[in-house]
């Protein structure tokens, strides 16, 4: 863990980095942890997706996150509000 030389908030530290701050802007941080020791007063970063789920057990205060998560491979990553029609069908054929 390491230690800012001052606690700043959510909305200075999103300023200080170009970023967008979400949730609540006056919390202060103290410090930046690893993503799975990260209390309320740490900062922890996200950048590969494989730890997702270490996130959303973690008590950081503030979680950096990439607009575009990485992914292992680069591959083609159509969005799709029902991607179950993307499907083919049964009957279908390739």
């Amino acid at each position: 863990m390491k230690t800012l030389p001052q606690p700043l908030t959510v909305s200075q530290i999103a300023a200080l980095v170009g970023g967008e701050a979400l949730g609540s802007f006056d919390h202060a941080i103290f410090g930046v942890a690893e993503i799975a020791e990260a209390r309320t007063e740490h900062a922890a970063f996200l950048e590969n997706p494989k730890y997702a789920s270490a996130a959303v057990a973690s008590q950081a205060g503030l979680l950096f996150v990439s607009p575009r998560p990485r992914t292992r491979r680069r591959r083609p990553k159509p969005r799709s509000s029902s991607p179950s029609r993307a499907r083919p069908s049964p009957s279908s054929s390739a």
